[in-house]
């Protein structure tokens, strides 16, 4: 079957000059446009053929955001697998190496592996995505699909610099006083806590006298126009804040040739240019005082940090999106704000943080899930550091079903928890909570599902006269008039049988497919199903007429 869907699409693909293409699917829920290359056919048409897919949604990091969705994102893939040509989307075009490359939609967007390619387990694939829209910070963020990642969802948060969350500050401001592009005086710039931030530390930047500005290819810019200096203070006690770091903190690229974990103290953005000159590198170091919060974990000796202590210094390259080194600084006590504090030695305009990197444990830990009936469920798994200010360490947003398992890289030397939530996000139902030592190896993680809560079994198909197709793919939802989409039970070649919704609940449903958002909205109404034989509380959807099956998601369909 597989071969006969893959040459259908070949053969269509040939035939693209000679017919207009139009379709229009939301796996049965929306209008099907049936093309005139299967004439005569009668073929089931699926993308089932896709074995490895992504998911991605760009939502805004402050967790309180009115409106959680940015306006105008674009995502740029990058990396090896790109250029190989091994990237697709689910179009079935191949995604070129470029500026902007993935098709946005709706703040959601999705990519698959060339179909029938097959990830071999020590060789995954390794992607970056870059993450831009107005009004936020850019982000980059490393993306690896293993041979066991069938479905990954990637949920992607940046920062909005006019409504910044509890545990990020900005200060945006004027330097004056440069001559042919140097300082002329000492110069304190300050960030600030922002009025809801009593978990935002202060942040402080000395410029020295006759420090001279240089662009990328290191000559000085010669104007005496003042420099627009911006400074992003990002703290270590704030879940919203660690999230928005540039570069990210789990499981990244570094200097020092393996990949890493951080515990984040604090950490800087600074961003500046003169006449519209971006400045990048500096004719002498600039020092950057860092508060920490005293509850950050210090892995090498277990304990949170003690005056004295030493923390490493970090910098990111966003071109390659690698933490560099760059040495350490000493712990000690502000005497303004006495509060811990750190100073670190700035030789370039980036991002820079104090953090203790932990190296990843040889093995990954394994979670096994277990439920108490076969449906596809969507969970979101969290693993923070048990001590400290208790770091996410990973997370993950995953549709499992009784014996799957989900790999994690968790950094050694750092005890952690496991937490599951029957949810898309940490704020669902607790599931389950369990505490492991550094680099264990495996648990199982059971979720019994609430005996109230149906089992629903879906067929989902859209007829036309020529052909039929069954929809295989994600799907989101969400109770209607809410605003945040959640995960739903994914459709596998048209079906699927799941344990998310309520009786008489009105929910709004997606799918992302082709470049297009298909939305409907439909009640749960029991009186719609029909009890499964020798069941209590398992049924299928059949409809309101009681002598012709329906499908939920009715819709009107068009053939050209």
């Amino acid at each position: 079957m597989h071969n006969l869907i893959y040459n259908i699409i070949l053969n269509q693909r040939k035939m693209v000059n000679r017919f207009f293409i139009t379709l229009f699917i939301f796996i049965a829920l929306i209008p099907f446009a049936c093309r005139k290359p299967f004439d005569g056919v009668n073929a089931i048409v699926s993308n089932s053929y896709i074995s490895y897919r992504v998911s991605g949604q760009i939502i805004d990091a402050n967790s309180t955001a009115t409106n959680p969705y940015p306006a105008n994102t674009t995502v740029t893939v990058s990396g090896d697998a790109v250029d190989k040509g091994l990237i697709y989307n689910e179009s079935g075009q191949q995604i070129l190496t470029g500026s902007n490359n993935i098709t946005v939609v709706s703040n959601s967007f999705s990519l698959v592996v060339k179909p029938y390619y097959v990830i071999s387990s020590n060789n995954p694939l390794k992607l970056n995505l870059s993450i831009q829209a107005p009004g936020y910070l850019s982000v980059s963020k490393d993306l690896t699909i293993s041979n066991t990642d069938s479905l990954q969802y990637l949920t992607i948060k940046i920062l909005n610099t006019s409504k910044i969350p509890i545990g990020v500050a900005l200060n945006n401001t004027s330097v004056a006083g440069i001559v042919n592009g140097t300082t002329t005086t000492p110069t304190n710039i300050t960030v600030t806590n922002n009025a809801g931030g009593n978990t935002i530390p202060a942040t402080q930047i000395l410029i020295p006298a006759n420090t001279a500005f240089k662009d990328a290819n290191g000559n000085i810019i010669a104007s005496n126009a003042p420099m627009n200096l911006s400074v992003i203070s990002f703290s270590g006690n704030s879940t919203d804040a660690i999230s928005s770091v540039p570069g990210g903190l789990n499981n990244v690229s570094t200097s020092i040739g393996s990949n890493s974990t951080f515990t984040l103290g604090a950490a800087v953005e600074i961003n500046a240019s003169i006449g519209g000159t971006v400045i990048k590198q500096l004719s002498q170091p600039i020092i950057c005082k860092l508060i920490l919060d005293s509850n950050t974990l210090n892995p090498i000796t277990h304990t949170t940090i003690k005056l004295g202590d030493s923390i490493e210094t970090w910098s990111n390259d966003a071109i390659t999106n690698t933490w560099k080194k760059e040495g350490s600084s000493i712990i000690y006590r502000d005497p303004y704000s006495f509060k811990m504090a750190t100073n670190i030695s700035v030789t370039h305009f980036s991002t820079w943080m104090t953090a203790y990197s932990s190296n990843i444990c040889s093995n990954p830990f394994i979670v096994k899930y277990t439920s108490t009936d076969s449906s596809i469920s969507t969970m979101f798994i969290n693993i923070v550091s048990q001590t400290g200010n208790k770091q996410v360490l990973d997370s993950k947003k995953v549709s499992v079903k009784n014996g799957d398992i989900i790999q994690f890289s968790l950094p050694q030397g750092i005890d952690f928890t496991v937490n599951m939530y029957a949810s898309s996000y940490p704020n669902g139902t607790p599931v389950a909570s369990n505490n492991f030592t550094a680099c264990s190896n495996s648990t199982t993680l059971n979720y019994i599902v609430p005996s109230n809560r149906p089992s629903l079994y879906f067929d989902l198909q859209t007829y036309c006269t020529n052909g039929v197709f069954r929809y295989t793919g994600p799907i989101d939802y969400k109770v209607s008039g809410t605003n945040i989409w959640q995960t739903f039970t994914p459709s596998n070649n048209g079906t699927l049988t799941t344990t998310l919704l309520d009786w008489d609940v009105t929910y709004d449903f997606r799918i992302i497919y082709k470049g297009a958002e298909y939305r409907r909205s439909k009640q749960v109404l029991q009186s719609e199903f029909r009890q499964t034989t020798g069941t209590n509380n398992s049924w299928y959807y059949w409809g309101k007429d009681p002598a012709n099956k329906q499908t939920f998601f009715s819709s009107p369909t068009a053939c050209n």
